[in-house]
C-alpha cells in the first residue's frame, strides 16, 4: 500500500467520517508492506500484510472476536502469489486474453491521462497490474473479498470491503470500474470519485441505467455490455453521500499555488 493512500481510507464504523492513521512496521521505498490503519476514534485496527489493506481481519479495542488477527498470527487467506480476485471477468474482458484485458479496461478509465487513485470494484482485481503499468501518474487500489498479495508495482489491494458501503472518503478516486455492481455499489462508485472522473460499469444489470440516471453521472458511452459515465459537480451530500467526507481540503501551499494573488495595497 501507498503510504500516501492512507489519507483515503474512513473508518468503516464511526458516524461521521473519520479518518485513520497508519502505523509502519516495514516499509519499502513509499510502500507499507507490513504495518495497520488506526482509527483515533474507535480504536479499530485493520492490519496491512504483504502491503494488502485486509479489513476482513480488523479489529476494536475489545478483540477475542474470530476476526482479531491483528498480532500478525497467520491466517487461511495469507498465502503468497495468491491472487485478490473475486471471479471471473465481464465478458467484454473475459473474451480477450490478460494483457488485452487489462488494455481494455485501462482505455475505458482513461488509465494513462489520470493522476491519482483509479479504484477497480471485486471481480477486477487479477488486472490491477495490467491497469497500473498504463496508468504512470496513478495508483490502482483493488478491492477484494478475501485472498492476499504480495508488493505490486503500482497496485495497492484491500481485501474485506463492503462494495456497497466502501470505507474511502467522497470524491478522492481518479476513476473508478466495477463489474454488475448493485444500485447501492453504484452509489458508493459515483460517491467516491471526483468531479470528472470516469465510472465505468461492466455487465450492467437490469434497471443500471435507470440508476445512474438518478446519480450525478453523465453517460458517454454505453452497450449491453459496458457503461462509460463522467462525474458531474455536486451530489456530495445524501442520500447516497454514506460519508460526511468530502473533497481532500487543499493544504495552504496548494492554495498559494492555485490561487491568483489579491489586489496589493494602494
Amino acid at each position: 500500500m501507498l503510504l500516501e493512500l492512507s489519507e483515503v481510507f474512513v473508518c468503516p464504523t464511526c458516524r461521521p467520517a473519520q479518518g485513520m492513521v497508519v502505523v509502519v512496521d516495514r516499509l519499502d521505498g513509499r510502500r507499507v508492506i507490513e504495518g495497520r490503519l488506526g482509527c483515533p476514534g474507535c480504536d479499530l485496527r485493520v492490519p496491512v500484510r504483504r502491503a494488502a489493506v485486509r479489513f476482513d481481519l480488523a479489529a476494536g479495542d475489545g478483540g477475542g472476536s474470530g476476526r482479531d488477527r491483528a498480532s500478525g498470527a497467520p491466517d487461511a487467506h495469507d498465502t503468497p502469489g495468491r491472487a485478490a480476485d473475486d471471479g471471473r471477468l465481464p465478458e467484454l474482458l473475459r473474451e480477450a486474453g490478460p494483457e488485452e484485458a487489462a488494455v481494455r479496461l485501462a482505455a475505458l478509465l482513461g488509465a494513462d491521462e489520470s493522476e491519482g487513485y483509479l479504484l477497480l470494484g471485486p471481480g477486477l482485481g487479477a488486472l490491477a497490474a495490467g491497469v497500473a503499468a498504463r496508468a504512470p501518474d496513478a495508483e490502482v487500489l483493488a478491492l477484494a473479498g478475501g485472498g492476499a498479495a504480495g508488493l505490486e508495482e503500482g497496485v495497492a489491494r484491500a481485501v474485506g470491503v463492503d462494495a456497497e458501503e466502501m470505507p474511502l472518503f467522497t470524491g478522492r478516486m481518479a476513476g473508478c470500474a466495477l463489474a454488475a455492481p448493485s444500485p447501492a455499489g453504484l452509489r458508493e462508485g459515483t460517491r467516491v470519485i471526483r468531479e470528472g472522473a470516469r465510472l465505468v460499469v461492466l455487465a450492467p444489470g437490469p434497471g443500471c441505467r435507470e440508476a445512474m440516471g438518478e446519480l450525478p453521472l453523465r453517460t458517454t458511452a454505453a452497450d449491453e455490455r459496458v457503461v462509460v459515465a463522467v462525474r458531474e459537480p455536486g451530489g456530495f451530500e445524501a442520500p447516497f453521500a454514506r460519508f460526511s467526507g468530502g473533497p481532500r481540503p487543499r493544504s495552504a501551499g496548494e492554495a498559494a499555488d492555485e490561487d491568483p494573488p489579491g489586489p496589493g495595497p494602494e
